[in-house]
């Protein structure tokens, strides 16, 4: 395939998601891509409770439901000369079948992948069965396109190989914003997400619990629901109206709330990723963040925000002490910064970046691409 041509590109996902929607697009827009989105299931209804929606317009898309064993063989086999990206080839039946069938038919392809959750205990034999198969996985026709640093090291380590192996994540698309003002005092800080054990709100509420008594004037407001909310507010009720919890937001009304916030936090014991930091920095609101979730890639300690050590209180106390200390002058230029890292990693610049690297991986570009927001470490 000459790099004049255009690319033959078919991306698998589980399910559709208005953050991949977003990229799918952008990728679409593209002249230099054909692009076809094949979805497995259609949005569950547990996501649509999160304040998801199904997008699957302006993108080509083949939604499999029940296919047959035979019919994702006939689909394979049809698309055999195209290149092929794999996401969610570790939970999906389908997606896994796909891939052992391109293996067979010598198939070029990219897995795009988060590293797996560390929280979720395993024998020692699927951990072992689990390694060697990702072991076999690798070939020279295979790459691929690491969600966040945790995962790179994850493949590395597996023996990927580093030329084709490309730093990326979760995006979202650019939208009609100017960077925000820093809204006036009091301090509010926001966490938007599921109330679960796993995203750390019962490190956040502890933290904030011994920072109150501190400083009097900043307010915490949590955005989201889930199965231990009754046990976070009750944890939360001796700090009054200064922790409110707001329940789910639909997510395009989101940004418009978030932007009145000084800062974000993601205590997450573990996150994949964490789109939610992609959209805070868009609209140039610092992020607080755990570095267990793989969206911490994109924050500059003390630029854009702050990190401290996933699964520990005292260091999120500390994390958020730093900021409350910042003069109003430190919090503009914070947001600056934030704002600058938002406009570089919107779909429309890393739809191009994404091509640049499924191209390299053909063969027909010479220079390994650089991550737009210069993560380079990760790529060298």
């Amino acid at each position: 395939m000459a790099i004049n041509q255009a690319l033959e590109l078919t991306v698998w996902m589980n399910i559709p998601s208005h953050y991949q929607a977003d990229l799918f697009r952008s990728l679409t827009a593209q002249d230099q891509v054909d692009l076809t989105v094949i979805l497995t299931e259609s949005l569950p209804a547990d996501r649509v409770a999160l304040g998801w929606k199904s997008d699957i317009s302006d993108y080509k898309s083949v939604t499999l439901g029940s296919a047959s064993v035979s019919q994702i063989f006939k689909l394979v086999w049809s698309q055999r000369r195209r290149v092929h990206v794999l996401g969610g080839i570790w939970s999906n039946r389908k997606i896994m079948l796909a891939f052992i069938l391109m293996r067979l038919f010598g198939v070029r392809h990219l897995i795009y992948s988060e590293v797996p959750d560390p929280l979720i205990q395993r024998s020692r034999v699927k951990v072992a069965m689990k390694h060697t198969f990702a072991r076999l996985m690798k070939t020279r026709r295979t790459g691929v396109l690491a969600i966040s640093q945790m995962s790179m090291r994850y493949y590395l380590a597996l023996g990927f190989p580093q030329k084709y192996a490309y730093p990326f994540g979760y995006f979202l698309k650019s939208f009609d914003a100017v960077p925000q003002v820093t809204p006036p005092a009091p301090l509010k800080l926001i966490y938007i997400g599921q109330l679960i054990p796993r995203k750390g709100i019962d490190l956040l509420i502890e933290a904030v619990s011994n920072l109150m008594m501190t400083y009097p004037d900043f307010s915490l407001t949590l955005v989201g629901d889930g199965a231990n909310r009754a046990q976070y507010e009750a944890q939360a009720k001796p700090l009054g109206n200064r922790v409110q919890f707001l329940g789910v937001m639909p997510a395009d009304q989101v940004r418009a709330y978030l932007s009145g916030f000084h800062a974000l936090i993601l205590p997450s014991r573990h996150d994949g990723w964490g789109v939610v930091i992609n959209e805070a920095l868009s609209l140039g609101v610092p992020v607080i963040i755990s570095d267990g979730c793989g969206a911490v890639d994109l924050i500059q300690e003390r630029q854009n925000g702050f990190i401290f050590t996933n699964k520990d209180s005292r260091a999120l106390q500390a994390a958020i002490e730093r900021f409350l200390q910042l003069t109003p002058a430190q919090h503009e230029q914070m947001r600056r910064t934030a704002f600058q890292t938002g406009a570089q990693i919107v779909t429309d610049k890393i739809a191009p970046y994404m091509i640049r690297c499924v191209r390299h991986f053909l063969g027909q570009t010479a220079e390994k691409p650089l991550p737009p927001w210069g993560n380079s470490a990760a790529s060298s």
